[in-house]
Formats: C-alpha cells, sequence, structure tokens
C-alpha cells in the first residue's frame, strides 16, 4: 500500500532527516548501512518520474533532497493520465510504484515490464537482504520487475471501550477464527446503540488471505477459487461472522468503510490493513490497540500474506540507471530504519529494523509488533487477472448476497467464479 495518508509534521521531519548523507553518519560513528547508500547524482540534470495510482508519498521528497541534481517529477493516475492513455499518448515514466497485482495487469499487459536482475546486480544490490516474500510474489508474475520499499500486512483492531463497556477481556495475540467468532458473539449487542463484534477490510483479506490460494490457472486462464479451501476461508472470515444474531442488515449493498470503527464507534474488532491507524486524526480521540490476524486450526501460527508496494523501472525508461540508484536508496538499510520507525513494514529480512516499527510515531506504545507476530504467509502466485477475479468476481456481487442471506455458499462460489471468468475474457486483450 502506497504512503496515501497525510503524516503528522513531527513524521514528516523525520522522514527528511531520513535523507542526510552517509558521511554526516560516519562523523557520529555510526555503522554503515549493509547497502551503502547511493552515491550522488550526476552533474548533467536528468529526469526522473514516478508514476502511480496514489497521491505523491512522503518518499519522494526525500529522493529530492537526496539526489539535488535530479529533476523529480511525480505523476498520479487519472483523467489524462491513465496508464492506456499514458501509454497511447508515448508519456513515459522511469519509476512505477504499485502492488505486484497492478505491476502484472499493467505493465506485463502492455508488454512494458523489464527484469531488473540484471540492473540490481550492476548496482551491486544484494537480493539477499530482502524478505523472500517480497522477491517471491513479483517474480511470480515471471520475473524481478520491481524491488518492493515496504509492504502492508493486517492486524485485528480493537475499541477497549466497547469492550470495557460490556467487561469482556480484551483479545489477546495468538487467538484462533473460532475464539475470534466466540468473542464477537458476546459484542454483538444492542445497548444504547447496535453494537458489532466483527467486521473485515473484504478485498485486503482476499488478497491476503492466508492459504496464499490463487486466484487464476494460469494454464487455462480461469478463475480458480471453486475449492474447498477457498469455501473455507470465506465461509470462516466472512459468512460465519456474518450469521451472528443481530448483524443482520448491516452489510447492505456497499460494504461498510473502516469509518465504522473509528467514527461510527460501533465495531469492536476490525480486521484490516496493518496501517490504517496511519494519519487518522479520530483514533487519536478514541482507546483502541491491535492484536495478531486470527489463525486457522490446520495452519496454526500462519499470518497473511504481506502485500507489497514495488519501485519498478519499466524497459521504455530513459535513465535505468539513475532510477535505480534512487531505488537503491530507498531501499538501503538507512531509509528502511525511518520507515520501520514511521509505522511502516520494512522490505527487508532484518529484525533490528523490524523491532523498531512505529518507534517514532504517537502510537508508539500500542502493540504494533502484533502486526509480525505470526510469520506471514508464503505469497500466493501473481497473474495479471487476479484483480478482476478480486474485484468483478467474487466481491462484486457474490460475497454481498452470501453475507446477506440472499444465497447458499456453493451458489454463491459458483457464480463469483462465473462473474471472474467473464471479466477475465472481457479484459484479456
Amino acid at each position: 500500500m502506497i504512503l496515501r495518508k497525510v503524516l503528522p509534521v513531527m513524521m514528516i521531519a523525520v522522514l527528511l532527516a531520513a535523507t542526510a548523507c552517509t558521511k554526516s553518519q560516519d562523523a557520529r560513528g555510526q555503522e554503515e548501512p549493509s547497502t551503502k547508500a547511493v552515491e550522488e547524482g550526476p552533474k548533467t540534470p536528468v529526469e526522473i518520474t514516478f508514476y502511480s495510482s496514489s497521491k505523491e508519498p512522503l518518499f519522494v521528497e526525500a529522493v529530492r533532497r537526496k539526489f539535488p541534481d535530479y529533476t523529480i517529477k511525480y505523476i498520479q493516475k487519472g483523467a489524462g493520465f491513465s496508464f492506456p492513455e499514458m501509454i497511447a499518448s508515448n508519456q513515459t515514466f522511469d519509476i512505477y510504484v504499485e502492488s505486484a497485482r497492478t505491476y502484472a495487469r499493467d505493465l506485463l499487459g502492455a508488454k512494458l515490464e523489464m527484469d531488473m536482475t540484471d540492473l540490481a546486480a550492476k548496482h551491486q544490490v544484494d537480493l539477499s537482504r530482502f524478505d523472500k516474500n517480497g522477491l517471491d510474489q513479483m517474480r511470480s508474475a515471471g520475473g524481478l520487475y520491481g524491488l518492493p520499499i515496504y509492504g502492508s500486512g493486517m492486524a485485528l483492531y480493537y475499541n477497549k471501550e466497547i469492550f470495557d463497556r460490556f467487561g469482556i477481556p480484551y483479545p489477546k495475540d495468538g487467538m484462533t477464527w473460532e475464539e475470534t467468532y466466540e468473542l464477537a458473539k458476546k459484542l454483538t449487542r444492542v445497548d444504547d446503540k447496535s453494537y458489532y463484534g466483527y467486521w473485515i477490510k473484504t478485498k485486503s483479506y482476499l488478497r491476503k488471505n492466508q492459504y496464499s490460494l490463487p486466484f487464476v490457472d494460469m494454464k487455462t486462464e480461469m478463475a480458480l477459487i471453486n475449492n474447498e479451501k477457498w469455501k473455507k476461508t470465506i465461509e470462516t472470515v466472512y459468512e460465519k461472522f456474518s450469521s451472528i444474531e443481530g448483524m443482520e442488515g448491516k452489510f447492505g449493498t456497499q460494504w461498510p468503510g473502516s469509518d465504522v470503527f473509528y467514527k461510527n464507534k460501533d465495531v469492536a474488532m476490525y480486521l484490516t490493513d496493518s496501517d490504517m491507524h496511519q494519519g487518522v486524526k479520530e483514533m487519536r480521540d478514541m482507546k483502541w490497540d491491535m492484536v495478531s490476524v486470527p489463525t486457522f486450526n490446520d495452519a496454526p501460527r500462519i499470518g497473511p500474506q504481506i502485500m507489497y508496494t514495488y519501485l519498478g523501472v519499466p524497459s521504455f525508461s530513459k535513465h535505468k540507471d539513475e532510477a535505480m540508484k534512487v531505488i537503491q536508496y530507498l531501499t538501503s538499510d538507512e531509509f528502511q530504519m525511518e520507515l520501520s520507525k514511521q509505522g511502516f513494514l520494512t522490505a527487508l529480512n532484518n529484525q533490528d529494523i523490524q523491532n523498531t516499527i512505529g518507534q517514532d510515531t504517537v502510537d508508539k506504545d500500542k502493540n504494533l509488533k502484533a502486526i509480525y507476530y505470526n510469520p506471514f504467509a508464503p505469497s500466493g502466485p501473481t497473474t495479471k487477472y487476479d484483480e478482476y477475479v478480486i474485484e468483478d468476481g467474487i466481491d462484486n456481487v457474490a460475497l454481498r448476497e452470501l453475507v446477506n442471506k440472499k444465497t447458499d455458499l456453493n451458489t454463491m462460489i459458483r457464480k463469483a467464479e462465473e462473474l471472474a471468468n467473464q471479466s477475465i475474457q472481457k479484459n484479456k486483450n
């Protein structure tokens, strides 16, 4: 997930401080990171353009400070700048900032990807430093088309005030789905208003499912969701909770957003992306914390997958080496440590960096390490058709009908598969 939310001024200052050169760090006697910071930019001005679907993240400003000889531009997808429009108008960019599935859908779909293995080797980037899941997630699409900069996990947030109101002990790290279900039943009740024990950010969990289930069979290019593991996942995580007495009518034609947790304050436990709290001012005024995502009995101590945001150089970039220097800096130990301190999941397999998560934020006293409590599930295969299965197949109509008791599980799965295959065929070209 991209840094899409506005962070407090203090956090911005820390991120910008991360751009201080390594020479000044050496003067303080600190150990150099395992991958040295990038050399300063060339004397000849070079323009590096980022392109992404989200608003300009703070790390772009850090790049401007680190590379004063580069002109750094940022283009956000939108009217006139959609991916097909960019390509059709021959506009180019040098660094693509997206998830692996968006890479697969867009760059691979347009045959504009570039495997960065040789480019990384040329710049002496040590790939063994990265979380294996982050590299595997991208490589499953066919090649190393980008390097991860940070990840988004999941966590079970909870509102302490609702638990205190009903005298129910807080949830704990390591709970199973069955234990969470029993807890949700106790918290779904009417007092001064209706309270709901649990809800979930729907598509995020589908993408990060704990069984690492694929969405598409690439041999047949057909949806791969009509199987027992997918049925168990949807039944356990969605259908069962929606069947709790008192949950009826909660879902409607649109999924409740995260504001049911921090604005309405009527959901006791909310399973969502692990960075939901960042920059959300309403959460400063509530008593909340988080615990690990519940686990399946047949997959103990397995958390959700982590979805990474990648920085990739497309094949048409005219400044591949300069773009790689920027990516090398953003994935250095130096900058990754600063990102972790601001609460973002590092892309590196460095325990020391992981242990600093959130240390420089107002939420440093929260149980942020719950994100790492269970090992992340292995990354499932990534294809260019995954989002069509998620958006148009499972989530569009079928799952909503299931939780609103308009259909049964088997019918829902068949309908989701049919809708997904229709979308795949429609979007193949």
